[in-house]
């Protein structure tokens, strides 16, 4: 949307059976290039209180978008603008009606509430980190009830450097695990903390967090940074269907516990990869791997039904998308 305030532009779609949805926006103009992309939540795992997930604006405003799809939708947003409490809105959506507010600050930790299940996009107009171009980050916010307290954050192909940002809704420890050290941080409320990353690291936390990570953009304007969401290990799915999309140099990273690397299966055939890197996290040992993948639709499962993590993600010109393949989303939540 290009305004803030009220709209009714939301959409809700049913279908005969189960799928796996995605939503993609791309520009390629002669003047302007740039995409992102994410996993599309399911209404029935929609819920009533959100943390927002965004980085640190560098020119463009951040955004926030809320939908409603049931009458009378009391939504309340306390905003926090670079990490300090700023101010409160109250909103009433009727059915399929959304709300947008944007700002030039980080408004990372924003707490929103509602009175029904809403869906709540977060992201920027454009963004950067480090290198490359601007890309509009942009993510759809799993709900507070559907975070995780162990993550392995995932080998990312062509990216040796990235950003991980933790969010939670309360005070919380986290310990977190590289191939050479372990490192504590502490979180405040309706807050985050920020590390570089490289290949791989398990955490864990005393709480419920959201983790989001950032691949920062390269140099040689190959690829641009972009957001994707990171499912806690115990969000794992064991199989996966879904899209890859056209016009990027595309690939997939799993993370899987090491004693499971071997024996995927992908479109029918076994899947041959390069030796990724490893981790011991609690009383396991987890691996990351990425490979190459073209578009279209794809299957993904593991011979001996082992839960597994999936990204999708993708290259190109400056430019640059990604999102998680699935979840398995908690379904007794109260």
């Amino acid at each position: 949307m290009t305004s803030d305030g009220t709209f009714l532009h939301g959409v809700e779609l049913s279908f005969s059976s189960k799928v796996s949805l995605y939503a993609l926006t791309y520009c390629n103009k002669s003047t302007e290039k740039y995409s992102e992309g994410y996993m599309a939540i399911p209404t029935n795992f929609l819920s009533t209180k959100y943390i927002i997930p965004m980085y640190t604006s560098y020119s463009y405003n951040a955004l926030i978008v809320v939908a409603a799809f049931k009458p009378n939708t009391i939504v309340n947003i306390y905003q926090k603008r670079n990490k300090a409490k700023y101010t409160f809105k109250n909103v009433v959506l009727s059915a399929y009606e959304t709300y947008q507010i944007s700002n030039s600050y980080d408004l990372s930790g924003t707490l929103i509430t509602s009175t029904e299940p809403i869906a709540v996009v977060s992201g920027h107009v454009d963004n950067y980190i480090a290198g490359g171009g601007y890309n509009p980050f942009m993510e759809m916010v799993l709900p507070s009830d559907q975070w995780d307290r162990v993550y392995v954050i995932p080998h990312i192909a062509r990216r040796p450097s990235k950003i991980v940002r933790i969010y939670s809704n309360q005070p919380t420890n986290v310990t977190v695990h590289y191939q050479f050290k372990i490192e504590s941080k502490s979180i405040p409320e309706r807050s985050f903390v920020d590390f570089d990353h490289g290949m791989i690291s398990y955490f864990n936390a005393s709480n419920d967090v959201m983790v989001m990570v950032f691949p920062k953009g390269l140099a040689d304007y190959s690829g641009d940074a972009f957001m994707m969401t990171v499912p806690g290990i115990n969000q794992y799915l064991s199989a996966y269907e879904f899209a890859v999309p056209s016009e990027f140099t595309n690939f997939i990273s799993i993370t899987v516990l090491s004693n499971a690397v071997d024996g995927f299966i992908i479109d029918g055939n076994p899947m041959h990869h390069e030796n990724g890197s490893h981790i011991f996290g609690g009383l396991n040992h987890y691996s990351t791997f990425t490979m190459p993948i073209h578009s279209g639709v794809h299957q993904i499962s593991h011979i001996a039904n082992v839960r597994f993590g999936l990204w999708v993600y993708g290259d190109g010109p400056k430019d640059g998308y990604g999102y998680p393949a699935g979840i398995a989303f908690r379904t007794n939540t109260k």
